[in-house]
C-alpha cells in the first residue's frame, strides 16, 4: 500500500534506535521517490517537538533537501 501513496519526495523520519530493516526490501526500494533518490531522512529524535528550534530546524532542512533535487 505504500507505494500507492508515495508522492514524488518521501520525508521519511528515521529513527535510529528501532529496526529499519524495511528499508532494504524491494517493498521500498520500488518507490519511484526511493528509486529517483527523493527521500528525506529526518531524525525522529531531533524532530518530535513543535518548539521554534525544531522548527527552525525543520525549515532548513525542507529548504535544503527541495533546493537541491
Amino acid at each position: 500500500m505504500l507505494p500507492e501513496f508515495a508522492g514524488d519526495y518521501v520525508i521519511f523520519s528515521k529513527n535510529p534506535d528501532v529496526d529499519n530493516s524495511f528499508m532494504e526490501t524491494d517493498l521500498w526500494k520500488n518507490i519511484p521517490a526511493v528509486k529517483n533518490n527523493q527521500v528525506f531522512e529526518i531524525n525522529t529524535k531531533a524532530s518530535t517537538y513543535s518548539d521554534p528550534i525544531t522548527l527552525e530546524y525543520l525549515l532548513e532542512l525542507f529548504e535544503k533537501s527541495f533546493l537541491q533535487n
